[in-house]
């Protein structure tokens, strides 16, 4: 199995400059999973509040592009052999004692898919699109603390 380039632990960078970055899961930190293969879905409600409200036209950019959202990110990454495979990336972990020479190969068969789901608030400001995001994640059916994730940019 391959190390991961981004882990904490790793000694050797040389890999990093040949990763493929893919959108994060909101609710989770960035790399929470890694692999050469990825499966991410990702759904958005948007309600733009000012515009559905006003009766008039709206002149700030800021109150015209004001949306809040619901939203849901489902996904997985993995190297090897696919994610409900009964060794993979994912389940096969290798384990050893500090200073001991066995080794033991262990599957876990957790659930390979991390779901985040939460609210969030989009609009432009000083002509950059602005998104904030409460999200909350899902990993193995217990829900984790929320993350606050805030970004500039594109609409998606």
């Amino acid at each position: 199995m391959r190390e991961n380039p981004l882990s904490p632990y790793t000694t050797d960078y040389r890999n990093v400059f040949f990763t493929d970055f893919v959108t994060p899961l909101r609710g989770f930190r960035m790399n929470k999973l890694s692999g050469e293969s990825y499966l991410l879905f990702n759904a958005e409600l948007r309600w733009p509040v000012f515009r559905v409200l006003s009766r008039g036209p709206l002149t700030s950019t800021f109150l015209q592009n004001f949306q809040l959202t619901a939203f849901t990110d489902v996904g997985t990454a993995w190297t090897g052999n696919g994610p409900f495979s009964r060794q993979n990336s994912l389940n096969t972990e290798i384990v050893s004692a500090p200073g001991s020479v066995w080794t033991a190969t262990v599957n876990n068969f957790k659930n390979p898919y991390l779901i985040g789901y939460g609210v969030g608030v989009r609009t432009l400001f000083l002509g950059y699109y602005v998104k904030g995001d409460f999200a909350w994640g899902v990993e193995d059916k217990t829900t984790q603390t929320p993350i606050l994730h805030i970004s500039l940019g594109h609409d998606f």
